[in-house]
Protein backbone atom coordinates (compact mmCIF):
# COMPACT_ATOMS: atom_id res chain seq x y z
CA UNK A 1 0.00 0.00 0.00
CA UNK A 2 3.39 2.06 0.05
CA UNK A 3 4.52 1.24 -2.78
CA UNK A 4 1.79 3.10 -5.13
CA UNK A 5 0.01 6.72 -4.75
CA UNK A 6 -3.25 7.01 -3.91
CA UNK A 7 -5.87 9.77 -5.29
CA UNK A 8 -9.40 10.43 -3.43
CA UNK A 9 -11.97 12.45 -3.24
CA UNK A 10 -11.79 13.75 0.32
CA UNK A 11 -10.19 14.50 3.14
CA UNK A 12 -12.05 12.15 5.62
CA UNK A 13 -11.11 9.25 2.98
CA UNK A 14 -7.53 10.35 3.53
CA UNK A 15 -7.17 10.14 6.85
CA UNK A 16 -8.71 6.67 7.01
CA UNK A 17 -6.41 5.44 4.79
CA UNK A 18 -3.34 7.03 7.48
CA UNK A 19 -4.94 5.44 10.46
CA UNK A 20 -4.57 1.51 8.52
CA UNK A 21 -0.88 2.53 7.68
CA UNK A 22 -0.60 4.60 4.58
CA UNK A 23 1.97 7.05 4.34
CA UNK A 24 0.08 10.75 4.08
CA UNK A 25 2.62 11.71 1.33
CA UNK A 26 1.50 8.91 -0.71
CA UNK A 27 -2.09 10.15 -0.65
CA UNK A 28 -3.28 12.97 -2.78
CA UNK A 29 -6.58 14.44 -2.57
CA UNK A 30 -8.54 15.99 -5.39
CA UNK A 31 -12.10 17.59 -5.48
CA UNK A 32 -14.81 15.74 -7.09
CA UNK A 33 -15.63 17.38 -10.10
CA UNK A 34 -18.97 18.19 -10.31
CA UNK A 35 -21.91 17.06 -12.58
CA UNK A 36 -23.52 19.21 -15.57
CA UNK A 37 -25.38 22.66 -14.04
CA UNK A 38 -27.63 23.32 -16.72
CA UNK A 39 -30.77 21.68 -15.51
CA UNK A 40 -30.36 23.95 -12.42
CA UNK A 41 -31.41 27.14 -14.57
CA UNK A 42 -34.81 26.40 -14.79
CA UNK A 43 -37.31 27.88 -12.71
CA UNK A 44 -38.09 25.66 -9.73
CA UNK A 45 -41.85 24.26 -9.63
CA UNK A 46 -43.23 25.56 -6.58
CA UNK A 47 -46.69 24.45 -7.27
CA UNK A 48 -47.84 21.26 -5.06
CA UNK A 49 -46.69 19.92 -1.44
CA UNK A 50 -42.99 20.19 -0.79
CA UNK A 51 -40.82 17.68 -1.94
CA UNK A 52 -38.22 15.75 -0.76
CA UNK A 53 -36.41 12.96 -2.47
CA UNK A 54 -34.06 10.03 -1.97
CA UNK A 55 -33.16 8.29 -4.73
CA UNK A 56 -29.62 6.93 -4.73
CA UNK A 57 -29.37 3.41 -5.84
CA UNK A 58 -27.80 2.36 -2.23
CA UNK A 59 -30.95 3.31 0.30
CA UNK A 60 -31.16 1.47 3.11
CA UNK A 61 -33.90 -0.72 2.99
CA UNK A 62 -34.39 -0.81 6.88
CA UNK A 63 -34.54 3.11 7.02
CA UNK A 64 -37.47 3.21 4.15
CA UNK A 65 -39.70 0.59 5.42
CA UNK A 66 -39.42 2.63 9.25
CA UNK A 67 -40.29 5.90 7.46
CA UNK A 68 -43.25 4.37 5.75
CA UNK A 69 -44.53 2.57 9.05
CA UNK A 70 -43.98 5.81 10.81
CA UNK A 71 -45.65 8.05 8.70
CA UNK A 72 -48.81 5.17 8.20
CA UNK A 73 -49.01 5.87 12.12
CA UNK A 74 -48.43 9.52 12.64
CA UNK A 75 -49.55 11.23 9.38
CA UNK A 76 -46.90 14.33 10.46
CA UNK A 77 -45.75 14.70 6.43
CA UNK A 78 -49.50 14.56 5.42
CA UNK A 79 -50.63 17.15 7.91
CA UNK A 80 -47.49 19.64 6.68
CA UNK A 81 -47.77 18.96 2.72
CA UNK A 82 -44.20 17.36 2.51
CA UNK A 83 -44.22 14.45 0.18
CA UNK A 84 -41.19 11.97 -0.02
CA UNK A 85 -40.25 10.32 -3.05
CA UNK A 86 -37.97 7.10 -2.03
CA UNK A 87 -35.66 4.93 -3.85
CA UNK A 88 -36.52 1.53 -3.04
CA UNK A 89 -35.76 -2.36 -4.08
CA UNK A 90 -39.01 -3.31 -2.62
CA UNK A 91 -42.78 -2.99 -3.33
CA UNK A 92 -45.24 -1.94 -0.80
CA UNK A 93 -49.02 -2.95 -0.89
CA UNK A 94 -49.58 -0.19 1.12
CA UNK A 95 -48.39 3.76 1.43
CA UNK A 96 -48.94 6.68 3.07
CA UNK A 97 -50.41 9.39 0.63
CA UNK A 98 -47.75 11.91 1.31
CA UNK A 99 -45.32 8.93 0.00
CA UNK A 100 -44.60 7.52 -3.84
CA UNK A 101 -41.91 4.74 -4.00
CA UNK A 102 -39.30 4.82 -7.28
CA UNK A 103 -38.42 0.91 -7.81
CA UNK A 104 -36.09 -0.02 -11.24
CA UNK A 105 -34.78 2.32 -13.67
CA UNK A 106 -34.76 5.75 -13.38
CA UNK A 107 -34.52 7.54 -17.22
CA UNK A 108 -32.49 10.82 -16.89
CA UNK A 109 -35.28 13.37 -17.52
CA UNK A 110 -37.24 12.56 -15.00
CA UNK A 111 -34.40 12.14 -12.35
CA UNK A 112 -33.26 15.85 -13.14
CA UNK A 113 -37.03 16.59 -13.25
CA UNK A 114 -37.71 15.02 -9.59
CA UNK A 115 -34.35 17.00 -8.58
CA UNK A 116 -35.99 20.66 -10.44
CA UNK A 117 -38.92 20.30 -8.14
CA UNK A 118 -37.46 19.02 -4.95
CA UNK A 119 -37.11 21.38 -1.78
CA UNK A 120 -34.60 18.99 -0.32
CA UNK A 121 -32.37 15.65 -0.97
CA UNK A 122 -32.50 12.42 1.64
CA UNK A 123 -29.20 10.38 1.96
CA UNK A 124 -30.23 7.15 2.90
CA UNK A 125 -27.12 4.90 2.73
CA UNK A 126 -26.80 2.58 5.07
CA UNK A 127 -24.46 3.22 8.12
CA UNK A 128 -21.46 0.68 6.73
CA UNK A 129 -21.71 3.14 4.15
CA UNK A 130 -18.04 4.60 5.34
CA UNK A 131 -15.26 5.43 3.01
CA UNK A 132 -17.12 6.15 -0.21
CA UNK A 133 -18.18 9.13 -2.09
CA UNK A 134 -21.87 9.95 -3.41
CA UNK A 135 -22.83 11.05 -6.60
CA UNK A 136 -26.13 11.92 -4.77
CA UNK A 137 -25.17 14.22 -2.84
CA UNK A 138 -23.05 16.28 -5.23
CA UNK A 139 -26.49 16.47 -7.38
CA UNK A 140 -27.91 17.66 -4.47
CA UNK A 141 -25.85 20.82 -4.02
CA UNK A 142 -24.85 21.84 -7.42
CA UNK A 143 -29.15 21.71 -7.63
CA UNK A 144 -28.87 24.21 -4.55
CA UNK A 145 -31.36 21.74 -2.41
CA UNK A 146 -30.51 21.23 1.43
CA UNK A 147 -29.47 17.59 2.31
CA UNK A 148 -30.60 15.79 5.80
CA UNK A 149 -28.30 12.38 5.51
CA UNK A 150 -27.31 9.29 7.38
CA UNK A 151 -25.09 10.29 10.10
CA UNK A 152 -21.91 8.33 7.92
CA UNK A 153 -19.18 10.00 6.99
CA UNK A 154 -19.12 11.59 3.55
CA UNK A 155 -22.89 13.54 5.70
CA UNK A 156 -20.85 14.60 8.03
CA UNK A 157 -18.43 16.16 6.07
CA UNK A 158 -20.00 18.27 4.06
CA UNK A 159 -21.90 18.89 7.13
CA UNK A 160 -18.89 20.64 8.64
CA UNK A 161 -17.87 22.15 5.44
CA UNK A 162 -21.45 23.39 4.74
CA UNK A 163 -23.65 23.39 7.88
CA UNK A 164 -26.15 25.77 6.34
CA UNK A 165 -26.70 23.16 3.70
CA UNK A 166 -26.25 19.40 4.71
CA UNK A 167 -26.90 17.68 8.11
CA UNK A 168 -27.62 14.59 9.63
CA UNK A 169 -29.84 12.40 11.81
CA UNK A 170 -29.81 9.68 14.10
CA UNK A 171 -32.81 7.34 13.13
CA UNK A 172 -36.39 8.15 11.66
CA UNK A 173 -37.56 10.65 14.33
CA UNK A 174 -35.10 12.58 14.25
CA UNK A 175 -35.22 12.73 10.03
CA UNK A 176 -38.70 13.63 10.90
CA UNK A 177 -38.06 16.61 12.87
CA UNK A 178 -35.43 17.75 10.81
CA UNK A 179 -37.57 17.43 7.45
CA UNK A 180 -40.45 19.68 9.14
CA UNK A 181 -37.71 22.38 10.13
CA UNK A 182 -35.79 22.25 6.98
CA UNK A 183 -39.00 22.54 5.59
CA UNK A 184 -39.42 25.83 6.97
CA UNK A 185 -36.05 27.07 6.33
CA UNK A 186 -34.47 29.28 4.13
CA UNK A 187 -32.69 28.18 0.93
CA UNK A 188 -29.49 28.23 0.32
CA UNK A 189 -27.33 30.48 0.92
CA UNK A 190 -25.55 32.36 -2.10
CA UNK A 191 -22.37 32.95 -0.74
CA UNK A 192 -22.20 29.19 0.81
CA UNK A 193 -23.09 27.74 -2.71
CA UNK A 194 -20.42 29.87 -4.54
CA UNK A 195 -18.03 28.76 -2.22
CA UNK A 196 -19.41 25.41 -2.39
CA UNK A 197 -18.47 25.84 -6.73
CA UNK A 198 -15.46 27.33 -6.41
CA UNK A 199 -13.83 24.11 -4.51
CA UNK A 200 -14.98 21.88 -7.03
CA UNK A 201 -13.97 24.24 -9.91
CA UNK A 202 -11.86 23.00 -13.25
CA UNK A 203 -9.11 25.41 -11.70
CA UNK A 204 -8.92 23.71 -8.68
CA UNK A 205 -8.49 20.19 -9.72
CA UNK A 206 -6.14 21.30 -12.29
CA UNK A 207 -3.91 22.92 -9.73
CA UNK A 208 -4.17 20.06 -7.64
CA UNK A 209 -3.62 17.84 -10.64
CA UNK A 210 -0.19 19.67 -10.70
CA UNK A 211 1.18 19.12 -8.04
CA UNK A 212 0.84 15.32 -8.62
CA UNK A 213 2.16 14.97 -11.93
CA UNK A 214 4.88 17.48 -12.29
Amino acid sequence: MNKVNHVVFADFIKDYLVSIGVSANRIFVISHPLPDLSFTSKMQNTNGPNMYIALGHANDENIIHDLIEYEKQKHCLERNNIHLVLRTQNSFNELPLSINIVTGFLAEEHYIDYYRKAKGVLILYPDYFKYRFSGVLLDALVAKKKVIGRNIPIVRYYAQRYPSCCSFFEGVDDLMKKILLDNIALNVNEEVYTSFLSAHSDQVITSQLNEILL
